[in-house]
């Protein structure tokens, strides 16, 4: 292959005639790369007419000597003024729009990305027949080749993975999960990782240490469907059997909090409903508490979710929440 072979600027040689054979085909490996092509022929067919410049100018001419206007003066009352052919516009258009298609569907190593804001999920099929949906505020990058399909995720989703004999593997900053064909869910946030597992198997490793250690991986835990297992902060890692509600509560529009941290049912209150919590200062926020609230009435999650704080009641103004002693 040629020594200034760069994957990046294989579309704008390729649009320039510029390419190898081998780059040739490597660009046509590309997810996209038909779509593409198809967008191309459809902006060929958009190209300008000849314009004929030289008749243009005559035409000029004597029209202006038909309407008595002076040699080298400006318009002339009464004349049209020119403007060019709609044509011209509907291809230079097509042009930008086939661009911006292309930079998207062809950009390298990146087969589908998808970002939940706060408040809200997403839901997707991925182009190997998977499934996956978001909870609020996560990202999520796919990529697949012949040999193996890889995720990156920051957040939480669940996934209902296409068994095709390449390994679906899940990264996240604390850890990955690699499976064939299941379902299951992965929360990856702030330095605590947690997998469920709903059918089939799933194997899960978690860093070593803290995030920010940079050494290797721990054992890998197999999980069956009913079986979890976390990671927090700290390193600890924990397994469980976890009741349908809590692993998969968001699914269902509620969240479902069995001896979790005060802490993370407040963060899942702001992601879910795009707001701010103000607690007292120093109030303990690594307490454990069995709670829960709906996703589609604020006042009634805050209600419901705060139960277990007997000494505290809330206060909203538009999208700042405060807590206070009663």
């Amino acid at each position: 292959m040629e020594e200034n072979f760069n994957k990046d600027d294989l579309l704008g040689r390729w649009l320039g005639g510029s390419l190898s054979e081998a780059e040739e085909r490597e660009l046509k490996a590309r997810p996209g790369f038909a779509e593409y092509e198809r967008l191309a022929q459809t902006a060929k067919e958009l190209q300008r007419p000849a314009y004929d410049a030289q008749g243009a100018l005559a035409e000029l001419k004597e029209r202006r000597k038909q309407l008595g206007a002076p040699a080298g003066t400006g318009e002339v009352k009464g004349a049209k003024v020119l403007r060019l052919n709609p044509v011209y516009w509907m291809g230079a258009a097509a042009a930008v729009l086939l661009l911006i298609t292309a930079i998207f569907l062809l950009r390298p190593g990146v087969d589908l990305e998808l970002m939940a804001a706060a408040g809200t999920t997403e839901q997707a099929d991925l182009p190997d027949g998977s499934s996956v949906q978001l909870n609020a505020v996560t990202s999520f990058a796919f990529n697949g080749d012949e040999v193996e399909r890889v995720v990156k995720l920051d957040g939480e989703a669940y996934f209902e993975v296409k068994k095709d004999g390449r390994p679906f593997t899940v990264n996240t900053p604390r850890g990955k999960v690699r499976v064939l064909g299941t379902s299951f869910n992965v929360y990856s946030r702030e330095g605590v990782m947690r997998v469920s597992c709903s059918t089939g198997k799933v194997g899960v490793s978690f860093e070593s240490s803290s995030p920010d250690a940079g050494q290797g991986e721990a054992d890998t835990y197999t999980l069956t469907p009913g079986q979890s297992v976390s990671i927090d902060a700290n390193g600890l890692v924990s397994e469980a059997s976890i009741p349908d509600n809590e692993s998969l509560d968001w699914l269902n529009g509620r969240s479902v909090f069995n001896a979790r941290p005060l802490s993370e049912v407040i963060a899942e209150l702001e992601r879910q409903y795009d707001i701010e919590i103000q607690l007292p200062i120093g109030h303990d926020l690594e307490q454990l508490i069995n709670t829960g609230f709906p996703h589609d009435s604020l006042d009634l999650a805050l209600q419901i979710a705060l139960l277990p704080l007997e000494s505290l009641k809330y206060q909203r103004q538009g999208e700042k929440v405060t807590l206070s002693p009663k």
